[in-house]
């Protein structure tokens, strides 16, 4: 059985495999925020803000798209993996394609055809950004799926090569090509459009990674099924992700309702921005995850815990610096977006030090999602998902997108405590850097 060990073998798995990660995420994301700095200069703060919120609508629908099956996928890969099931993991990796394929074309055609009925009601050149989305959100879906896939397969760096590297380059790519000689518009039509082919480029990759790393002796055995249990899984960490979904994006569209396309646009900026601070906290979750399963799997109570434990510190050992520079350099940050974004200053900083607190817990979401507290984790993140809508109508109006950056900060620290407690009522593990 191909176990991580106990004592400085966990520390070193974990620890090495984050930085691997960490290294090509970091890459993708300074690439993708040099990006969307391009694309904020270039289409200005109204222009930029519709490409934000069609492709905040996009995301918006990802979770009803995969159904939850992207969570599963790193539970029972992972698990099947390392003890040798591989009529099992061939039948969840054929019962996976059907649903995501399935699911996420339906829901993308919902998209399109509620554009279409409210067609006349929208801005011109956001309602064609928004039918564009309703063709990016099957192709995103199946590449995700395939990513955790990927993921519980423990080739984690090899799983962000698409989503994190292809796909921005595909996009920058794309919407140079499509913008030279003026022979289209720059405006967010156009910007969307280059975000279709760089998913569409990612999609392909993740397949082509996807077949040379799987087993041989997934092919050569038989399909196994355990539809209950998947479903099981599938169903509680869909809802779990709809509302993670509404708790990321919702705030963006509520703003975009109660302020101008420009503050959309600002907060957006600032959003990316906080969002790339954190990915000390996204890289040692992508890692933990499936040794979580592992463990779990395993029986080894007393590795999860040290996993918990060092996975927190290095969360928090990587997250506190960038709060730092947010402080004191965040401004300057800012105003590569233009001028008019350097108002998003406040807002930077009040979701970095949200970021920053909730990350003291470490992976706490996937122990319960990776130990079979599944439900516990879905309920949690729908009353999540109900305080920050709370919040967000509460404070955008009097505050606009200090407000909504601190509804946000304050759903994610909420939200880290109450999950530490659970999984220390449930499990008797300590979630903490100490």
């Amino acid at each position: 059985m191909n176990k991580p060990r106990l004592g400085k073998g966990l520390a070193a798995t974990l620890y090495r495999g984050a930085s691997l990660f960490l290294l090509i995420h970091v890459f993708g994301m300074v690439f993708h925020s040099l990006l969307h700095v391009f694309l904020a200069r270039t289409l200005g703060p109204a222009g930029y803000g519709r490409y934000a919120l069609a492709a905040n609508w996009a995301a918006l629908f990802l979770p009803l798209a995969y159904l939850g099956w992207n969570t599963a996928a790193l539970r029972f890969v992972s698990s099947y993996n390392s003890q040798g099931e591989w009529s099992l993991l061939r039948g969840f990796l054929g019962a996976c394609g059907k649903v995501v394929s399935a699911a996420s074309v339906a829901v993308g055609s919902c998209l399109v055809v509620a554009v279409i009925v409210f067609f006349d009601d929208l801005d011109p050149d956001l309602a064609i950004a928004l039918l564009i989305a309703g063709l990016v959100v099957p192709i995103s879906a199946l590449t995700l799926a395939t990513s955790a896939i990927l993921r519980g397969l423990k080739h984690v760096g090899r799983s962000q090569i698409p989503p994190a590297l292809i796909q921005p380059l595909g996009f920058g790519a794309a919407f140079l090509a499509l913008s030279v000689g003026g022979w289209f518009p720059l405006n967010a039509v156009t910007a969307m459009v280059g975000h279709l082919i760089g998913v569409v480029l990612a999609l392909g990759v993740s397949l082509f990674l996807l077949v040379r790393v799987l087993p041989s002796a997934v092919v050569r055995n038989p399909a196994q099924s355990s539809r209950r249990q998947w479903w099981a899984v599938a169903t509680t960490a869909c809802i779990s992700s709809l509302f993670q979904a509404t708790q990321l994006r919702a705030t963006t569209a509520i703003l975009g309702f109660f302020a101008d396309a420009a503050d959309v646009g600002v907060f957006s900026s600032a959003f990316r921005i906080g969002l790339v601070t954190s990915l000390g906290l996204f890289a040692m979750n992508a890692w933990a995850a499936p040794l979580i399963a592992e463990l779990h799997a395993a029986g080894d109570r007393a590795g999860l815990q040290r996993l918990i434990v060092l996975a927190a510190r290095g969360v928090t050992a990587i997250t506190l610096p960038p709060l730092i520079l947010v402080v004191f350099f965040g401004e300057p940050v800012l105003g590569l977006f233009g001028q008019e974004f350097t108002a998003g200053h406040h807002a930077l900083i009040i979701l970095v030090a949200g970021y920053a607190l909730s990350a003291l817990t470490g992976p706490v979401g996937f122990l319960l999602t990776m130990t079979g507290r599944h439900s516990s984790a879905m309920a949690v993140e729908i009353a999540m998902a109900i305080l920050l809508l709370g919040l967000s109508v509460a404070l955008i109006p009097p505050f606009g997108i200090e407000g909504a950056a601190i509804a946000n900060a304050a759903t994610a620290v909420i939200r880290n405590l109450v999950l530490a407690v659970i999984v220390w009522r449930t499990m008797r593990i300590r979630a903490a850097v100490m």
